[in-house]
């Protein structure tokens, strides 16, 4: 930990009044969701799955839901993070290893599958089933980090004309992420589940990192 630290100007953008320390330490993750979004072409009455409702899931369900998206539906295999997901605006969660994906998808979209797939996961059943579970001319986004190699069902690309793109972080998005926070359309706040001093910033990065007590985002808070 350093007092000071010196920037480009380029990549530096001042907070609102109305924004605080914490939900700034958040722009980062929702610029990527906004990115997410906007390469899904996600806009007024879309349908979209986002799979993993991990941090990234949950900041591309807000933007999602900032770009007009009406119907947001989202998976994982942790309870916990579905039901956030359901409170943060999911129209409908599913759980993995409960339930069949593609059977759940079609049920919900008369059989015609989602405009588009944010993939957030990294699990390569979620990147290949993605293709399946979009609609005929629809497109999958690729988030999540998964394995450099996997089965990927790539004649299904061309037989449903499907646009599959990919996501490395963000490009322009940190001027939207900070006015849609300040104007009140995005709600980061939910994302902090926990909350520590600084003499306990261990424990912090220990929760932090094995998802304790259904961890999302932990702060650590300097004074």
């Amino acid at each position: 930990l350093v007092e000071y630290l010196v920037h480009p100007a380029d990549f530096a953008f001042p907070l609102p009044e109305n924004v605080s320390y914490e939900e700034g330490s958040l722009l980062e993750p929702l610029s990527v969701g906004i990115y997410a979004v906007r390469r899904a072409n996600l806009g007024l009455g879309a349908h979209v799955l986002i799979t993993g409702a991990g941090p990234i899931g949950l900041v591309t369900l807000l933007a999602a839901r900032a770009a007009g998206t009406t119907k947001i539906y989202m998976t994982d295999v942790r309870d916990d993070r579905l039901d956030l997901a359901k409170q943060m605006g999911a129209t409908e969660v599913i759980n993995v290893a409960e339930e069949d994906v593609g059977k759940k998808v079609d049920k919900l979209t008369n059989g015609v599958g989602v405009d588009a797939v944010i993939e957030c996961s990294g699990a390569p059943a979620a990147s290949s089933g993605s293709l399946l579970w979009v609609r005929r001319g629809g497109t999958v986004v690729l988030v999540g980090m998964g394995p450099d190699e996997f089965n990927f069902p790539v004649l299904t690309i061309g037989a449903k004309e499907l646009d599959v793109r990919g996501v490395f972080r963000y490009v322009n998005t940190y001027p939207a992420a900070v006015e849609l926070v300040a104007n009140g359309a995005v709600n980061l706040k939910p994302l902090v589940t926990h909350h520590y001093p600084l003499d306990q910033v261990v424990e912090a990065m220990d929760v932090a990192h094995k998802g304790t007590g259904g961890a999302i985002k932990v702060a650590v808070t300097l004074c």
